[in-house]
């Protein structure tokens, strides 16, 4: 992500999760040219996504997404979450302009997607599945 002004104050995280398809044939790495930078990494195949959690904040996400099966040929994302230790309440919108609510319910993982790390074994996936 960039912008095109100054303008921008940032956004510090400590936490990262990268939403994407459970899939261990890509793995995806987060780096940083700082050498003293820590950054630890956990995946979660079940809630379909990868965590990183770095020793301090940051301001700039460096993200590898890397091929482990030659015979895979798309990587899908669907989203990163980036997050910090403050308290308060984060808003954000689903941006898609012109976009109604009978377009967002017709996406096959909206409310696999709008709650990431439960996963679709979940018993809340299952209860909405037979609604």
């Amino acid at each position: 992500m960039s912008f095109r002004t100054d303008i921008h104050a940032g956004y510090p995280f400590r936490r990262v999760r990268v939403l994407h398809r459970p899939d261990s044939s890509y793995a995806v790495t987060a780096w940083d040219r700082d050498s003293t930078l820590r950054i630890a990494r956990r995946v979660d195949e079940a809630g379909g996504f990868t965590e990183f959690t770095y020793d301090r904040y940051v301001d700039t996400l460096q993200l590898r997404i890397a091929r482990t099966d030659s015979m895979q040929r798309q990587f899908t994302l669907r989203g990163i979450v980036l997050d910090g230790d403050d308290p308060g309440v984060v808003l954000h919108a689903l941006g898609v302009n012109g976009a109604s609510t009978t377009s967002w319910l017709r996406c096959q993982r909206f409310s696999e997607e709008l709650a990431p790390g439960t996963g679709p074994r979940h018993p809340l996936h299952r209860h909405q599945r037979r609604a």
